[in-house]
């Protein structure tokens, strides 16, 4: 079995804000067709938290320790912000620069 040496989320940032950004794992499970603000699973415990981004930029966001954490197979992050100047990001399902995990294991 491989050991994780680090994880690595990156996000490319489409609007600019200089809110800080707290990433939370997801308590409790949810379908992204029926993903409401309403309907939204509540947010469990901090992972990270970074400044906000600027157009453009991509964030990159050690992730390691909670998915040395995790439990299970699926693991799900939300990003947040208690400001009011949101941050948008490219989404899974733009033509160019989806999100994506860079993992680094060792044997």
């Amino acid at each position: 079995r491989s050991a994780l040496v680090s994880a690595m989320l990156r996000l490319k940032v489409e609007d600019s804000s200089r809110n800080e950004l707290t990433l939370s794992i997801v308590d409790g499970g949810w379908q992204g067709d029926e993903l409401t603000y309403d309907s939204r699973p509540p947010l469990g415990a901090p992972v990270a938290t970074v400044p906000g981004g600027r157009e453009g930029q991509w964030l990159q966001v050690d992730i390691a320790e909670a998915i040395r954490q995790a439990s299970g197979d699926e693991l799900t992050i939300a990003v947040a912000s208690e400001g009011s100047d949101g941050i948008d990001f490219a989404s899974s399902e733009a033509e160019v620069d989806q999100p994506y995990l860079v993992l680094v294991l060792e044997d």
